[in-house]
């Protein structure tokens, strides 16, 4: 199901005993991701103030961020893949789509988002187009450890989680495949 659940009062970022997981610098943004605080803190880098709290639905697993779209991008292990447009005046939560089961990737690449995930005892990495649709999977695939995009090459880099733990390279074509 796609339904999200209404997020609570947003909590402060100022004085919060918090680590945040993920970082993005988003135009004059910095949005720091904590997931212990179901939370999206936006500090202004012009101001030097904290903005909106984003408050999130549930407990991400993982955040991604793409600039092409200008949306952050979160997983749960519920398989749910949910968005938050950027642009928006007020940013929240909305569903982008339902895996069939808990992702184990969660990557932006330009455009396209890539999720990785076990289907059937197999690994598969599937590439979806900004509005949701399936563009390409790949069956087996290794999952990537600490992916890095390069736009210029539309390629990923990253390690391989299984031994060796060599560095590969995994290229996007131009309809996502």
């Amino acid at each position: 199901s796609l339904d999200l659940a209404i997020p609570g009062t947003p909590p402060s970022p100022i004085g919060a005993a918090y680590t945040p997981e993920e970082v993005f610098v988003v135009h004059d943004e910095v949005l720091l991701f904590s997931r212990t605080l179901k939370s999206i803190f936006r500090w202004n880098r012009q101001t030097r103030e904290f903005g909106t709290t984003i408050v999130l639905s549930g407990f991400p697993e993982h955040v991604t961020y793409s600039s092409v779209n200008q949306k952050l991008y979160l997983s749960y292990t519920s398989g749910a893949i949910h968005q938050i447009d950027l642009t928006a005046a007020n940013p929240v939560e909305t569903p982008f789509v339902t895996l069939p089961s808990k992702p184990i990737v969660l990557v932006s690449a330009g455009e396209f988002v890539l999720t990785g995930e076990f289907q059937d005892n197999s690994k598969v990495l599937t590439t979806f187009s900004s509005a949701g649709g399936i563009l390409s999977s790949a069956y087996p695939f290794d999952f990537p450890i600490q992916p890095v995009w390069n736009q210029q090459q539309s390629a990923f880099y990253f390690l391989r989680a299984s031994s060796p733990t060599d560095l590969m390279k995994l290229e996007i074509n131009a309809d996502g495949t």
